[in-house]
């Protein structure tokens, strides 16, 4: 009896947390079917290919001359296509893609599709009477890439134009401190940011101690670059931000003191671009000049300028010209007649050394000229014809480096000789 009981008690239990359990699958079960009732309508993007490998066989050939493909459709049988194209060298890739429809997805990826270079939803709003037409630009390195091009929900048509320019870049594998390429002196390198290349490391062997330049122009607006000694420890210069364009590159030159030895430059980006780099030996033509200046005082024999002076280099310029040194003309000059001779006094002159006398009988002092020099202010002329008129002129002079400087010559005066 007692062990009846038992058995009974334990189908019992046992009843009870089946239902429990009953209980709990069907809560499950309807707040699945909540779920699923709310989210209804509602569609996922996904950009990844069907099943691996799936997107080598499917891909078609994209050409890259610049002219548009045949139509192409989206349906519900088949709601996406995928195209490749391999690129030889880093450049610039154009992508248009011209919609009949509405809810284009543009995927580009790497060949393995681990980078997504561009990712579109939502490409414009065409129709089938009004297309809509949208550009991409991105910049490649070399290598192999696939086009995935989907749909949302819309069927309709679409063409692709893509088209490649070579920047001819010269750097290969310099992508890193354990792999740099190395950049002999008096050479430049063509090299590129790209969506994949992110930084580009070179070494430069300096054989002897002396002043370098270093030399990058930049087809882009933001990049950056590093010069480090050896082993990294330290950096000894950089160039940030350079505001160049694909058309109108930014050039900067700076100069570094190095010792022999090796050093590494590193590039990075926060753009994409081109860019051209090099270095040499310091001279007066790649230098970028740091100027001092002084103003030289002009003299009685040359001018006055500022004087431009580099100090990394030496290259000198001049600007800021003013005229030479004068000496002032004589004022107040004045003759006076005497027995067979005349007194000519006047004004003395700053800074000159003496004056000059000119005197003739012909006003215009075209012949019978002579000429008598004084350190004074007052001079008398002697053994002059009488009853002539003579007229008189005085200039100042001043010795200057063994040459003889003059002023101009004083109003004209006359006297007539007893």
């Amino acid at each position: 009896m007692i062990l009846y009981e038992i058995i009974i008690n334990i189908n019992k239990n046992q009843e009870e947390k089946n239902m429990k359990l009953a209980k709990k699958l069907v809560a499950h079960l309807l707040m699945i079917a909540m779920l699923l009732s709310l989210g209804a309508g509602v569609q996922f993007r996904d950009t990844t290919v069907k099943a691996a490998g799936d997107y080598r066989s499917l891909a078609q050939n994209l050409p890259l001359n610049g002219t548009w493909t045949a139509d192409q459709w989206i349906t519900d049988n088949n709601d996406e296509q995928w195209y490749k194209f391999t690129v030889a060298d880093g450049g610039k890739f154009t992508l248009k893609i011209m919609a009949y429809m509405k809810y284009v997805y543009v995927d580009l990826f790497t060949e393995d599709l681990s980078t997504e270079i561009i990712n579109v939803d939502y490409h414009a709003y065409g129709s089938e009477t009004a297309p809509s037409t949208e550009t991409y630009t991105k910049v490649l390195s070399a290598g192999t890439y696939y086009l995935k091009i989907s749909r949302d929900t819309y069927n309709g048509k679409y063409k692709l134009c893509a088209d490649y320019e070579s920047y001819g870049l010269t750097n290969q594998g310099a992508d890193s401190y354990d792999s740099p390429q190395i950049l002999p002196m008096n050479q430049t390198v063509t090299g590129a940011m790209t969506e994949t290349d992110k930084e580009d490391w070179y070494r430069l062997n300096v054989s002897s101690s002396g002043n370098y330049v270093i030399d990058i122009s930049a087809y882009m607006r933001y990049m950056d670059l590093y010069l480090y000694n050896q082993d990294l420890s330290k950096e000894i210069g950089s160039i940030s931000y350079f505001g160049g364009t694909e058309t109108a590159p930014a050039r900067v030159k700076k100069n570094y003191t190095l010792s022999a030895g090796t050093y590494y430059i590193k590039i990075t980006r926060d753009d994409r671009g081109k860019y051209l780099l090099s270095w040499s030996a310091l001279t007066q033509e790649n230098c970028s000049h740091d100027y001092d200046s002084t103003y030289v005082y002009a003299t009685y024999l040359s001018q006055g300028y500022r004087l431009h002076t580099c100090k990394n280099c030496g290259h000198q310029y001049k600007d800021e010209f003013s005229s030479k040194k004068v000496l002032n003309q004589v004022s107040y000059p004045y003759a006076s007649a005497g027995k067979r001779k005349m007194t000519v006094s006047f004004w003395s002159v700053s800074d000159a050394d003496g004056y000059q006398i000119r005197y003739s009988t012909n006003k215009k002092f075209k012949k019978a000229v002579k000429l008598v020099k004084t350190k004074s202010t007052r001079k008398t002329i002697k053994k002059l014809k009488r009853r002539k008129k003579y007229y008189v002129q005085i200039r100042a002079y001043k010795k200057v480096q063994g040459k003889t400087v003059y002023g101009k010559w004083s109003a004209k005066k006359s006297a007539k000789i007893k």
